[in-house]
């Protein structure tokens, strides 16, 4: 077993750089709005372009000195870690708390055969190392010597080994599942969430129209002037044009990142949960303990519900202080499945769950009057004062409210629902879409039962399940069903003593 101190190897600094680049361009609103506070100003190309290089010398500068003050170690029980420049860092992590072991392929480590070995603690994020530039023998030997620590510390405690076997080779993983670069596609069409950067980019277009007008006024073509000719339909058919175009950009946008991310997607069952193995350029595995399971969600769209596929996500618990990213990769998102599909998976990852073949039961109506009184008329009242000391129709916004309002609100009461068989409950919401949030009660780690005034005088209350992995509320439920809830819960958690990890 190592224990002397280490380095990593000089092809690191690449992952160093790499990760400096990403953090920057996380801060995208910041840039766009940086970008167009420079824009007014009149900065020659050079000096934009020597402002570029000195951050990129500044990045390089920083990542080999990062590299070189980065050292670790390891031994039977724990993982050793010395990292900072200037502030010294130094960060022990012992084997049985790290959750998760993920390995990833950046495509400048795949000509040369290295990995990131990424592991992950419970109760911080703050807590994730990652090991960059490793062989991918180098990797798993280290995998190998975690799993062999984390057993023999549960036999030393005395508790049931939940772990696999001591060197536990991947060629004995199960393949489950495979996607074809279509269903990837499919998928990428059907979640496209690239429109989010247009909105962010708004204040540019402005911007942009000058731009175009100018350089055409160069050509000697007066487009803004001709523009003042052209009738209102021709106008529109402009304005069409352009939205379509702008929606084809974004959806080929998000074509391209599902491919990215999902190229060549398998799934795995292993000795002691599930394995997936995906990307195009970065390639990446993600292994979830199957005890850790906490949440089971199915979810589909609007699109998804015309062409029937959906999504399942395995959620395992969410570590405190762990940002959306962080927490998305530490789930396993299984894309463009069938029903059929999904009720096979399901069954496997929850024993016993018969998907398709649940009864669900409504939610209250009031909750449509007690949303219609907190949501639609503030809205509707805020409308008919703006509409006041505005310039358009007083009957316009309060009109599009009246229609749109109580058609969203009860859609939004019709989604939900739950369901229930044996330890398992399913709780179903959504809007135009819908989620199916499948868990097992006893691994709930604390209920709530909120009631308000106007919910006791109906006998209604409101169910609080707090996961690992999320908190579900099933809102205006009849008062004895929460109160039955609640009781079989706690019985689950306490009498029954089930491990929830």
């Amino acid at each position: 077993m190592a224990s002397d101190w280490q380095r990593l190897p000089p092809w690191s600094i690449l992952f160093f750089v790499a990760r400096a680049l990403g953090q920057i361009v996380n801060l995208y609103p910041v840039l766009i709005a940086a970008g167009f506070t420079v824009s007014q100003f009149d900065l020659h190309s050079t000096k934009l372009l020597s402002l570029g290089i000195g951050l990129m010398v500044l990045i390089l500068v920083g990542a080999i000195l990062y590299y070189w003050n980065f050292q670790y170690c390891y031994d039977h029980e724990k993982l050793r870690v010395k990292t900072g420049v200037f502030a010294k860092n130094r960060l022990e992590l012992p084997f049985s708390r790290i959750q998760n072991i993920t390995l990833r392929e950046p495509f400048y480590f795949r000509p040369l055969g290295l990995v990131i070995l990424s592991m992950d603690s419970a109760g911080s994020n703050q807590q994730e190392v990652q090991l960059a530039a490793l062989s991918r023998p180098r990797a798993r030997a280290l995998q190998d010597a975690i799993r062999t620590g984390k057993k023999e510390q549960a036999q030393q405690m005395q508790v049931e080994s939940e772990n696999a076997p001591d060197a536990a080779d991947s060629t004995a993983d199960k393949l489950l599942l495979t996607r074809s670069p279509a269903d990837i596609i499919v998928h990428g069409i059907t979640n496209n969430r690239a429109w989010i950067i247009l909105a962010l980019a708004a204040p540019l277009f402005s911007q942009l129209e000058s731009t175009v007008f100018a350089y055409f006024e160069t050509l000697g073509l007066e487009i803004q002037d001709n523009l003042a000719d052209v009738t209102l339909l021709i106008a529109m058919g402009f304005v069409l044009i352009f939205v379509l175009g702008i929606v084809l950009i974004v959806t080929a946008f998000s074509v391209l990142g599902a491919l990215f991310a999902l190229y060549d997607f398998q799934l795995f069952a292993t000795e002691d949960g599930y394995r997936r193995h995906s990307g195009l350029l970065t390639r990446h595995e993600i292994r979830v303990k199957g005890s850790r399971i906490q949440t089971l969600k199915w979810q589909q769209n609007w699109m998804e519900r015309i062409i029937r596929r959906c999504n399942l996500v395995m959620e395992p618990f969410a570590a405190s202080g762990m940002n959306e990213l962080q927490s998305l990769r530490q789930k396993i998102l299984v894309p463009n499945l069938t029903e059929e599909q999904f009720n096979r998976l399901g069954n496997q990852i929850i024993v016993n769950l018969e998907f398709s073949g649940l009864e669900y039961h409504p939610i209250s109506k009031q909750y449509l009057t007690r949303y219609a009184l907190l949501g639609i008329l503030p809205a509707l009242l805020a409308a008919l004062v703006f509409s006041a000391y505005s310039e358009l129709p007083l009957w316009l916004m309060p009109t599009v409210i009246l229609l749109v309002g109580p058609a969203a609100l009860w859609l939004r009461w019709r989604r939900y629902g739950y369901a229930k068989q044996g330890d398992i409950l399913v709780i179903r919401k959504g809007f135009i879409g819908v989620s199916y949030y499948c868990f097992q009660l006893h691994k709930v780690q604390q209920t709530g039962l909120l009631q308000s005034w106007f919910l006791e005088r109906k006998k209604l209350a409101t169910v609080q399940f707090v996961l690992a992995s999320r908190t579900l509320l099933l809102p205006m439920i009849d008062s004895a069903t929460a109160h039955e809830f609640i009781r079989e819960t706690l019985y689950r958690t306490e009498a029954k003593a089930l491990s929830w990890m």
